[in-house]
């Protein structure tokens, strides 16, 4: 969280302007009205999965707004081969999608699409924002990117065939766990003016305190606030709860699939010591939740 916040003081220094325009785009009302599925406009993302080779930026197209998850828009890297896309039927761009880049065959090309949640503040900007000198800088071909906006917009059937990927997937199902559910909506400032009171209290009187919420989520928040951060505040009921929470979440199912994401993007990342510094850090903090 502190690096987090560090980072965007930085960006402030740096470029103000491009804050605030994210600042004010930060609610998905505002991302949904830049989004124009319909004439496929592009825009400027800023993602992890595009790599650091190109400052994990990119020009992408929204194809089409997931089938079931509204809050989810299916997104076309505009720099990436957009070849499979053409001449794959939707059943074999869905097993590549799902493929580990270092599993696929030299002449397969990724599946160049992606999955954007508007409800968890992603960076999306208007194409124009991502400068040519910049995009010259990060080695992003805007000329390329425009070619490939052109075909998609000429292939109305590619719509179909990523719209039938994700319709066929496991459907979409809401996560009831408060933790999952942070991004649901903001919180009241009554509700604010209540973290104020939390963040100001010792330790030792949070389980003392009697605060009224508007926000279902809250209470449940507190507690494992509580428990994450001051687990001597618990009584022993509070203990068994929080004892209980943790065996259903730390599961050896949940557990293996945690490491097997490790270890698929550790081959993803092999090369970039900042990026397999950070994967060797969450692999050092789940073996300490398991442990």
């Amino acid at each position: 969280m502190h690096a987090t916040i560090a980072m965007a003081k930085l960006v402030k220094q740096a470029q103000p302007r491009l804050f605030d325009y994210l600042l004010q785009h930060r609610n998905k009302h505002k991302l949904n009205a830049l989004i124009d599925v319909a004439e496929m406009t592009p825009l400027m993302h800023v993602s992890g999965m595009f790599g650091a080779a190109r400052g994990n930026t990119s020009w992408v197209s929204p194809l089409a707004w997931h089938p079931d998850n509204k809050n989810a828009v299916i997104m076309c890297d505009l720099a990436g081969d957009i070849t499979p896309l053409l001449e794959l039927n939707a059943d074999e761009l869905r097993e590549r999608l799902y493929t580990r880049r270092d599993q696929l065959a030299a002449d397969q090309a990724p599946v160049p699409i992606k999955l954007v949640h508007i409800n968890k503040c992603p960076v999306l900007a208007p194409a124009k924002t991502l400068l040519p000198e910049n995009a010259d800088r990060l080695g992003i071909d805007r000329q390329a990117c425009l070619d490939n906006l052109k075909v998609l917009r000429q292939h109305p059937e590619i719509r179909e065939k990523v719209v039938a990927i994700f319709a066929e997937a496991a459907p979409f199902t809401p996560n009831d766990d408060v933790d999952a559910k942070l991004y649901d909506g903001f919180f009241s400032d009554a509700d604010k003016a209540a973290m104020r009171i939390i963040q100001q209290t010792k330790p030792q009187n949070l389980p003392a305190l009697d605060l009224t919420f508007s926000d279902g989520r809250m209470k449940e928040l507190l507690f494992r606030f509580r428990a994450r951060n001051y687990p001597n505040t618990l009584d022993d009921a509070e203990q068994r709860r929080w004892l209980q929470h943790r065996q259903e979440v730390l599961s050896a199912e949940r557990v293996q699939s945690y490491i097997l994401q490790l270890e698929s993007l550790y081959n993803l990342h092999e090369g970039d010591k900042e990026k397999m510094a950070l994967l060797k850090a969450l692999f050092d903090y789940g073996k300490q939740l398991v442990g």
